[in-house]
């Protein structure tokens, strides 16, 4: 079992992740957060097996988030989805480890 966090700023977002994951066997949505703060909250208090993650988000973008992960947690895996197709994020979140990015 995959026990997933979901760190996204879109509510709706958020949700319909969650509604997709429910359909899969070994995944478990172990809790949401809607910015970067609240994602290393989460991170901290639930320790998850992946975080998945948007980059531009309010108060602590996902970036961020990453690059602090990296110091505290550099082995856990972390996928970027983000709508946005501005390269130079991206490349910042593959150079922190990030796992794939869409």
């Amino acid at each position: 079992m995959i026990n997933l966090l979901i760190v996204d700023d879109h509510q709706i977002l958020r949700a319909g992740l969650e509604l997709i994951f429910e359909t899969v066997s070994d995944i478990n949505v172990l809790g949401t957060a809607n910015d970067g703060e609240a994602g290393l909250q989460q991170v901290a208090s639930l320790h998850p097996d992946l975080v998945l993650t948007d980059i531009r988000m309010p108060k602590l973008d996902g970036i961020a988030m990453m690059r602090q992960l990296h110091d505290t947690d550099p082995d856990l895996p972390i996928v970027v989805l983000t709508t946005f197709d501005d390269q130079e994020p991206i490349q910042q979140a593959m150079q922190l480890g990030a796992k794939a990015s869409y």
